[in-house]
């Protein structure tokens, strides 16, 4: 019984890819020929989306006090017309 159920669903799945999918298949190909090489490349980045359990978090290293941009931040920091100026831009 279970083996009629099986065979039954691969002859469907057969008879849905020859009359839906291909067509539709060749649909998109006739459509993509005309286009030029440019358009058909992708227009935008993929969107990375990280599973939980996959991605690693780094620790940031602090900043020595040589650094070039602690100085400036120090810099930055005692400079409270320019800070104001800052956030009104």
């Amino acid at each position: 019984m279970i083996a009629v159920y099986f065979i039954t669903c691969y002859i469907l799945a057969d008879v849905y890819t020859r009359l839906v999918l291909d067509p539709l298949e060749k649909a998109a190909a006739d459509a993509l020929e005309g286009l030029p090489a440019d358009e058909l490349e992708e227009v935008e980045e993929p969107i990375f989306i990280p599973f939980p359990g996959t991605v690693k978090e780094l620790k940031r290293r602090p900043y020595r006090g040589s650094d070039p941009e602690w100085q400036e931040f120090v810099k930055f920091s005692k400079d409270r017309p320019l800070q104001n100026q800052v956030r009104g831009g």
